[in-house]
C-alpha cells in the first residue's frame, strides 16, 4: 500500500501538541512498518530527516503553492501522479469528492472552535476557517482518528456521522531525554530550585489568567517557588501580563517563551509539580510528558484531561481558584502525598506510547 501524509503543519517554527503528534507519529511509522511505502507532502522544506532516519521507499515531494490552491494540487499527484491508496490528513482538509478516488484519514484532537463557551477564545477567523472545512472534511474520510474518547464524543454529538467511522487513538507524551545535560535555560532566566510548571502556548483556552490568580492566593504560604510559565505567545494574551503586573507578581512568576526539547526535559526534570487548568483539552499532552517525569500534576477535571491523567493526578475544577490555590499547597506540602502522586503518575503515563499510537492507526489503515 501506498501512503500519503499531509505534513504542512510541520512548516512552523515552534511546534506545538498537534505538531509534535504528527512528527511522533511519522517517526514511529518509519521505525515499525516495514511494508507499506510513504509520500510526505510538504509546501516549504522541512529537514525533517535531520531527526528521522526515512528508510529508503519513503519519499518527500514539496509543492510550493498556497492553500487552498496547494491541496487541489495535492489531489491531482494522489489521483494522476503519485496513485496514493491512502492520505492521511492531520487536520482539517478541503478536498471535495476525494473519497471518490482514495481513502482518506483525518485526525481530530479537539472541537474547540465549534464548543460554545470555548470558540470565544479563538480568533474569528479560525473559528470560521473550521466551520467552512471539517464538516466537509468528516463527511469525505473513510476514517476518522480522535486523540480522546471525550473528543470522539463532541464529534458524534456534533455532527451526523457513523459510530464504526470514528476511532479513539491515544496521543503519547513527546519522548524526551530524561537527562539534564546543561542548566543553562535556569541560568539565563533565573529560574530557582524551588518552581511550579506550566507548559503550554500563552492562550485564553489555557487558564493561565486562572492559574495565576490562584498561584497569587497561597503565594505568602509559599515564598520560595515562584511560577514558571513555558510556551510561546499564542492570541489574547495581554490579560496574562496585564494580571502579573496588577498584581505585582513580576518577582514571582517568570515567562521563558518556548523553549527546544532539551531545555524542556530540564525544566520537567527539575520541577516539584505541574499545573495545567486548561478549560478545554482534546488530549493534553504536556500533563503526560510531566507525569512521564514522575511530577505530581494538577489538571483541570474537565474535557479528556479527567479521561487521560485518570489517578495519575489530581483533578481541580478550573473555575475555583480556592480549589486550585488548595491542591497546590498540598502538593507542596505534603510529602508523603506529592511521592505517591510521582508513583502513580510514572504508572500512568506508561499507558501511553507512540508504538501503540502508530501500531493502530496503521492497523485501522490495512482494515479499511
Amino acid at each position: 500500500m501506498k501512503i500519503a501524509i499531509d505534513c504542512h503543519t510541520l512548516e512552523i517554527k515552534d511546534w506545538a501538541g498537534k505538531e509534535q503528534y504528527l512528527f511522533n507519529l511519522i517517526k514511529e511509522f518509519s521505525i515499525i512498518d516495514k511494508k507499506n511505502d510513504y509520500i510526505l507532502y510538504f509546501r516549504n522544506r522541512v529537514d525533517i530527516q535531520k531527526n528521522i532516519d526515512l528508510p529508503e521507499n519513503w519519499n518527500i515531494k514539496y509543492v510550493k503553492l498556497p492553500t487552498p490552491f496547494w491541496q487541489f494540487f495535492i489531489l491531482f499527484r494522489i489521483v494522476f501522479l503519485d496513485k496514493i491508496d491512502f492520505l492521511l490528513v492531520p487536520s482539517t482538509y478541503l478536498l471535495p469528492a476525494i473519497n471518490i478516488f482514495t481513502s482518506m484519514g483525518v485526525i481530530i484532537h479537539d472541537l474547540t472552535t465549534f464548543l460554545p463557551k470555548i470558540k470565544k477564545t479563538h480568533k474569528k477567523l479560525t473559528v470560521w476557517r473550521e466551520k467552512l472545512v471539517l464538516g466537509r472534511a468528516l463527511k469525505n474520510s473513510s476514517k476518522i482518528f480522535t486523540v480522546s474518547d471525550n473528543t470522539k464524543s463532541d464529534l458524534i454529538a456534533k455532527f451526523d456521522l457513523e459510530k464504526e467511522k470514528i476511532t479513539t487513538i491515544y496521543a503519547a507524551p513527546q519522548i524526551l531525554d530524561m537527562t539534564c545535560l546543561s542548566k543553562d535555560i535556569f541560568v539565563k532566566h533565573k529560574i530557582p530550585d524551588d518552581y511550579i510548571l506550566f507548559v503550554g502556548t500563552l492562550e485564553p483556552r489555557k487558564n493561565i489568567i486562572g492559574l495565576i490568580k490562584s498561584f497569587s492566593l497561597i503565594k505568602n504560604e509559599i515564598p520560595t517557588f515562584k511560577l514558571l510559565i513555558v510556551g510561546k505567545r499564542g492570541w489574547y494574551y495581554d490579560a496574562i501580563f496585564e494580571l502579573v503586573e496588577k498584581l505585582k507578581l513580576e518577582d514571582r512568576i517568570i515567562f521563558t517563551g518556548y523553549v527546544d526539547n532539551e531545555d524542556l526535559s530540564c525544566l520537567y526534570r527539575n520541577a516539584t509539580c505541574f499545573i495545567y487548568i486548561s478549560f478545554y483539552e482534546g488530549f493534553g499532552m504536556p500533563p503526560v510528558e510531566a507525569m512521564s517525569f514522575g511530577l505530581p500534576v494538577i489538571v483541570s477535571n474537565n474535557s479528556s484531561l479527567a479521561e487521560i491523567i485518570g489517578d495519575g493526578g489530581v483533578l481541580v475544577n478550573p473555575n475555583n481558584e480556592k480549589e486550585v490555590s488548595k491542591a497546590i499547597k498540598t502538593v507542596l506540602h505534603d510529602k508523603e502525598y506529592s511521592k505517591q502522586l510521582s508513583q502513580r503518575a510514572i504508572e500512568r503515563a506508561s499507558m501511553f506510547s507512540w508504538e501503540n499510537t502508530a501500531k493502530k492507526i496503521l492497523f485501522s489503515i490495512d482494515d479499511n
